[in-house]
């Protein structure tokens, strides 16, 4: 897995070679700092479909400044990204965050207990 998507720093999934601070990167967005679940289910809806800010707002019933303030974090460190940076432009997953979903849902639920969906798989 490479380590830059459109010239962001991605930060690696797995254990083997992997410098400490990306994996606090990891760690840090999805487990221990207060946004941490907002920031995941933000994947998750981007997962489904690319949305813009105030779509999310909706979907996930949150204040529209929380929705950018998160997608503006996790946009800084390679998870998401926009095809213009205009009012309504849709958020979307990255390639790297896409391919390697599984592994980023493994790692966070190492440290952190997930819910799991109505088919008992984890989103």
């Amino acid at each position: 897995m490479g380590n830059e998507t459109n010239g962001k720093k991605v930060a690696k999934l797995n254990h083997t070679g992997e410098s400490c601070s990306k994996v606090a990167i990891v760690n840090w967005l999805f487990v221990r700092s207060r946004g941490a679940d907002v920031r995941l289910m933000i994947l998750r809806k981007l997962r489904e479909s690319p949305m813009n800010i105030n779509q999310l707002s909706k979907e996930l019933n949150l204040d529209y400044k929380t929705v950018k303030h998160h997608l503006t974090v996790l946009s800084k460190y390679g998870f998401v990204s926009r095809v213009e940076n205009r009012y309504g432009s849709p958020y979307y997953l990255t390639d790297e965050v896409f391919k390697h979903w599984d592994e980023l849902i493994k790692f966070i639920s190492e440290y952190k207990p997930l819910k799991l969906d109505e088919n008992g798989k984890y989103p």
